[in-house]
């Protein structure tokens, strides 16, 4: 990320929303990771201080207890290749957050994740240079451009999405990909 000075803020990753899921956001420069279980139990780790100005590189780690669903594990924040902050959520979700919620870049565009942060305007203020995860630098043109050209196609990719991620987490759901425009909400 770039920022411009301390009181840089908003989401720079979501996944699902207010009856669970996680986030990593910025708040008046700090950066924090939420992990929200059912709403009844929420985990923030935050950095201690506010970033300086300037091009920054955030790593989350979730490192799990155990390899069973359910586990606990540490959160761990690193900035610019250094541990910053760290804590020990207790339990997580098993399998899937949200049918309908998915995974946000650069906002938490649907029920905020946390409450330290309003639903609808949550906008991170700065610059995101490059996130791994969204692969907004794809050779596939469809991939880069779908976002901007085809918002329709939304809730079916966050369904297919949802669903793959609960089958290789080992959950009770199958995955099957469609073809490619075969059904209203298909990729």
């Amino acid at each position: 990320i770039e920022v411009k000075d301390a009181k840089t803020s908003g989401v720079i990753l979501a996944q699902a929303g207010y009856f669970g899921g996680w986030t990593l956001y910025m708040k008046s420069g700090k950066v924090h990771h939420e992990y929200n279980w059912f709403a009844l139990e929420r985990t923030n780790v935050a950095a201690p201080a506010a970033l300086a100005a300037g091009k920054h590189t955030i790593v989350y780690e979730f490192i799990p207890d155990e390899a069973k669903p359910e586990t606990g594990g540490k959160s761990i924040i690193n900035i610019d290749g250094k541990k910053v902050a760290e804590g020990q959520i207790p339990k997580t979700q098993a399998y899937l957050f949200s049918g309908d919620e998915g995974v946000d870049v650069g906002v938490d565009g649907e029920t905020n994740v946390s409450p330290d942060y309003k639903q609808g305007d949550n906008r991170f203020t700065d610059k995101i240079i490059k996130d791994r995860v969204a692969g907004k630098n794809s050779r596939n043109r469809a991939l880069r451009d779908w976002h901007r050209n085809q918002l329709d196609r939304l809730p079916g990719l966050k369904w297919l999405r949802t669903l793959w991620v609960a089958q290789v987490s080992g959950g009770p759901y199958e995955f099957v990909a469609p073809r490619p425009g075969s059904t209203p909400l298909g990729l």
